[in-house]
């Protein structure tokens, strides 16, 4: 077991995205339940980071605002095709099947 001592904020960070990562299906995760696993992540007694709580509450603020980022990207050349679709001569039936299928739908379904 290490010392609390000899981890620092990075190795927290680390810790909390590779967990946050693992357990993204949890419902109901806290972030105590993320501390906890965090301090066995890094081979830790249990609540040997309750002192440093802070730490870990923006490791995991910052962990969710990155993968928040990374899940929002737009594929540019996705972006181009939906476009060039959209301004075609069927650009009304285009729409529909675009947003059927952003929302589970299948084309003909759709379309009846």
């Amino acid at each position: 077991v290490r010392p609390m001592t000899t981890v620092d904020d990075d190795a927290i960070l680390s810790a909390t995205r590779a967990v946050l990562s693992e357990r993204a299906g949890d419902g109901g995760l806290t972030a105590k339940d993320v501390r906890h696993a965090v301090e066995e992540r890094l081979g830790l007694q249990r609540d040997a980071l309750l002192e440093r709580r802070e730490v870990v509450i923006a490791a995991i603020e910052k962990a969710v605002n990155e993968s928040g980022a990374a899940e929002s990207e737009v594929d540019p050349a996705a972006l181009q095709a939906t476009v060039a679709a959209l301004e075609g001569n069927d650009a009304a039936a285009t729409a529909l099947v675009l947003i059927g299928r952003a929302a589970g739908a299948e084309a003909p379904a759709m379309l009846l």
